[in-house]
């Protein structure tokens, strides 16, 4: 039940809000790096999970039960007070430079190796510093709301506040959009080399554009209805700044993997591994992992990212008319295992594959089901361990299989197919990238070949992608968009919290999307 503030409390409210707000606007005292912690808790007087029950009714005179009454109502005034200062505290603390980005990508990006040396792991503290204050911010957002919903609605005084709060909220979680472009421009620069520039301006700049949508979107002046509004628009604000800085963290993993920095990539990787709750990630050791299938595992973690940070569909709820879901899952499913050994003894449905030189090994059996809600075509490559692409459909030896009917699973390989996947030499990460289409893809002789280069096949997605100012800026990986497809922008949640689920949505620009996953191989040991 819901309850309305009395009136002697109005200008206690009007005098808690500007005290946080006054705070706010104080000179932030430069201070060591222990400074980036969260601030201390405020004590909370509700569980921070729930709504505080009411309170319970004691038998006592009438003017006692009055000024119990409110005297509880102040106490949860105060502790709301607390709570929004401690947000006051930390956007304060975000916003200080001790804890900007900036500095340390120029030098990571234009001060040669030793600058970089320097740098990266300055860059990486600073960003998980940032990350701990905005998972605190969250906590004390939920906790000040559970206070909040104890007294109703903000009066009209308290309205003026929480615009300044608003403008302040605006003010210190910056505008995405500049920072974000300039850092991907600044890594870019430092990417010297055809191989690996364009595919990462590919991958950032896609990541860079939906998180500037997002929080374009919550950027308004309007007053909201209630502070429960207010509450919704901050969150989801430091939700969206918080996907912002672990994009960051993405970024540089992937940069540190293209300089072959490995210990510097696994530490990334790791710090990843534990904001996605995937530990494939740390499995990686030293293995050397090309760019496409680093690519795809960010993917995989930015995906999770996103579903995390804004709600999303159900992977079962059916897509509005028109628009559809094609799924892409391993038989052992997302970032599975799958054996190699001289025996087959140990391995799960093993067969045998026979080396150049002649000689064999024994390697277990790898199948895909690809399936979409309505009929559709496909194109699917494999990429192994060293970055060798392999287009499994369509491709002279099945010029026709790549086909999907809806909601009808297909095994690849399956029945029929003169092919089969085995888990192959050398260890490392293997990617399979699906472009789908509810348009036919008919096989194309001149670039449907069964072996490409990597070269090859990032051409063709580089083309499809509609970015042209990238396929201007390098011809030479650039075939044409000779297939008429044309991948949809992801600027929203639902398309880019896709991975191997992907969603294609009937009333955005474009005509094909892109579902991918990927698997690990390994060695058996015996």
């Amino acid at each position: 039940m819901t309850h309305t503030p009395s009136r002697q409390l109005v200008p206690v409210l009007a005098a808690v809000w500007l005290a946080i707000l006054s705070a706010g606007c104080q000179t932030v005292t430069s201070e060591p790096r222990a400074s980036a912690a969260p601030p201390s808790p405020a004590p909370v007087l509700v569980a921070q999970t729930e709504p505080a029950p009411a309170p319970v009714a004691v038998a006592a005179p009438a003017a006692a039960a009055k000024v119990s009454a409110v005297d509880q109502q102040e106490a949860i005034h105060a502790a709301f007070a607390q709570r929004m200062a401690a947000v006051r505290k930390g956007l304060d603390e975000l916003g200080s430079p001790e804890l900007a980005t900036e500095p340390y990508v120029k030098k990571l990006t234009i001060a040669g190796t030793n600058g970089r040396e320097t740098a990266f792991p300055k860059l990486m503290q600073t960003l998980a510093d940032r990350v701990k204050i905005e998972d605190y911010l969250l906590v004390a957002l939920r906790d000040a709301r559970v206070l909040y919903r104890q007294y109703g609605l903000a009066s009209a005084q308290e309205r003026d506040h929480l615009l300044a709060m608003n403008d302040a909220m605006n003010t210190e979680l910056g505008i995405l959009g500049d920072e974000l472009a300039q850092q991907v421009k600044q890594l870019s620069a430092a990417l010297d080399s055809d191989h690996d520039l364009p595919l990462f301006k590919h991958f950032a700049e896609n990541k860079a554009v939906f998180v500037t949508a997002m929080h374009d979107k919550l950027q308004t002046a309007a007053e909201l209805p209630d502070l429960d509004a207010y509450f919704d628009r901050w969150t989801a604000l430091v939700k969206t700044r918080m996907l912002a800085d672990r994009y960051q963290v993405i970024n540089l993993a992937y940069y540190a993997n293209a300089f072959h920095w490995n210990d510097q990539r696994n530490l990334l990787l790791t710090q990843v591994a534990d904001m996605t709750t995937s530990p494939f990630l740390k499995d990686l050791g030293h293995e050397d992992v090309n760019a496409v299938n680093m690519a795809t595992m960010l993917n995989a973690s930015f995906g999770n990212l996103v579903q995390t940070a804004y709600p999303l569909p159900a992977k079962g709820e059916a897509p509005p008319a028109g628009s559809f879901v094609v799924s892409l899952e391993p038989d052992h499913g997302l970032g599975g295992v799958y054996y190699y050994s001289d025996s087959p003894e140990g391995l799960r449905n093993p067969t045998r594959v026979t080396r150049a030189d002649g000689s064999y090994y024994f390697a277990e059996r790898v199948t895909f089901v690809l399936k979409a809600t309505r009929d559709c075509s496909f194109i699917m490559r494999h990429i192994d361990a060293k970055g060798a692409v392999t287009q499994i459909c369509p491709n002279a030896y099945a010029p026709t299989a790549n086909h999907l009917v809806a909601n009808q699973p297909l095994t690849i390989p399956g029945d029929g197919m003169p092919f089969e996947f085995a888990a192959s030499e050398p260890p490392g990460i293997e990617a399979i990238r699906v472009i789908v289409s509810p348009r036919s893809i008919p096989m194309n002789p001149r670039i449907d070949t069964a072996q490409m280069s990597f070269q090859q096949a990032m051409s063709d997605e580089l083309a499809m992608s509609g970015d042209h100012d990238l396929i201007a800026s390098h011809p030479s990986t650039t075939r044409g968009n000779t297939r008429g497809l044309l991948l949809q922008p992801r600027l929203d949640p639902t398309t880019a919290g896709s991975y191997d689920h992907a969603y294609f949505d009937a009333q955005a620009s474009g005509n094909a999307v892109i579902a991918e996953t990927f698997i690990r191989v390994l060695p058996l040991r015996h």
